[in-house]
């Protein structure tokens, strides 16, 4: 069984399902145990479907819910890439240093990575 739908439509429903089922236990339990984990699969299903803004509407919800959930390592994964691909184009687009820019910095990582070479 794949754990992710391939067809958007799929995963529209799917998300549907999920919310859904989860706004019925907040309702019916004043609160979310959720054993089976949806709550960490609804933004990566975002994702899926290019809608980044509904990734980010999903990983804020589950911060505000879940303040003391450390989350599961795809769901962070993909919390990651929701926020890597915000974007900022006012200020980057006009070349400024402000934020947004790069600021001077390469997103290339460096040989060393920040060592200092050794003498030996």
């Amino acid at each position: 069984m794949d754990t992710f739908p391939h067809d958007p439509r799929t995963i529209r429903a799917r998300i549907r399902r999920y919310e859904r089922a989860l706004r019925e236990e907040q309702v019916r339990f004043d609160g979310i145990r959720d054993g089976a984990g949806t709550r960490y699969m609804l933004g990566p299903l975002y994702l899926l479907l290019g809608d980044t803004a509904g990734a980010l509407r999903s990983f804020a919800w589950f911060a505000k819910t879940f303040p003391d959930d450390s989350g599961d390592p795809v769901h962070l994964l993909c919390w990651t890439l929701a926020c890597e691909f915000i974007p900022i184009k006012p200020l980057a687009a006009k070349g400024s240093d402000g934020l947004g820019s790069d600021a001077g910095h390469s997103r290339v990582p460096s040989r060393d990575r920040g060592h200092r070479p050794s003498t030996a």
